[in-house]
């Protein structure tokens, strides 16, 4: 694991940390250097804020002056697996440091979840792994995940601002005619993860060859910019639209 593969690591788990620090609640870092050594340096300022905030905490089993080594960052997996009431793995290589804590966590008896990904993506082959052995929950829906975790009803509402996005980056560079029809498109692949084409034919009430016809249209549906076709007259469209309209975090 090299030190760019840990920086990954890190910048995942700080995006939970701040992530919990903006809503107000608890959340405690685990380290894998000693208390003297907030690694990387570029995340200082949130483990201080974590560091005062009632609540939250940083702990480490490690001696002031240890630095940040691949070895103490699988040590330290067994503490999160221990602490937490369930893990999530979102991404990881069938090797990779997250598939030790899920395994671990398994072990202590706390719930295990994974996020499915593709079958060819090397990154979610540990998720894939998981699941198919029982050892992980399949994350299937953010609701009833959010239900189980005990946090209560997830708001599932689309955003208010979505199609103020949409039209901030795409009205102007097509007709009104296919700026609807994107519009359209977007919010449908948004309120139903993993609808095929004849599915979205269905609810926009189009026709199969429809999506073709407006396929110059919505090719840029991508709201962080220009991204491959958004349909075309194939059912394999559907991973296209997985990747356009619906990862993008901020649309999730």
């Amino acid at each position: 694991e090299t030190r760019h593969e840990i920086d990954a690591v890190v910048t995942v788990d700080v995006t939970a940390h701040k992530a919990a620090l903006d809503a107000g609640l608890p959340t405690v870092a685990v380290m894998a250097t000693g208390i003297d050594d907030l690694y990387p340096s570029r995340n200082k300022d949130v483990g201080e804020s974590i560091a005062s905030t009632p609540g939250c905490a940083l702990v480490t089993d490690y001696p002031p002056g240890t630095a940040a080594v691949r070895i103490n960052f699988l040590r330290r997996n067994r503490i999160i697996a221990g602490i937490c009431r369930a893990t999530i793995l979102v991404e990881s290589k069938i090797r990779g440091g997250g598939m030790m804590t899920a395994r671990l966590a398994a072990s202590y008896g706390r719930d295990v979840y994974a996020l499915p990904g593709r079958i060819d993506d090397p990154v979610s082959q540990g998720c894939n792994l998981l699941i198919r052995e029982n050892v992980a929950e399949q994350i299937g829906d953010l609701g009833e995940l959010i239900a189980k975790l005990g946090l209560g009803k997830a708001d599932m509402s689309l955003k208010e601002d979505f199609r103020t996005e949409v039209e901030v980056y795409y009205k102007d560079r097509m007709s009104d005619s296919d700026y609807e029809n994107v519009v359209r498109v977007a919010l449908a692949v948004k309120a139903h993860r993993g609808i095929s084409v004849d599915e979205l034919c269905a609810k926009l009430k189009w026709t199969y060859s429809q999506p073709a016809c407006h396929h110059a249209g919505m090719r840029w549906i991508h709201l962080r910019g220009p991204a491959p076709a958004l349909l075309c007259p194939h059912k394999k469209a559907v991973s296209r639209i997985k990747k356009t309209a619906l990862c993008h975090t901020e649309l999730l």
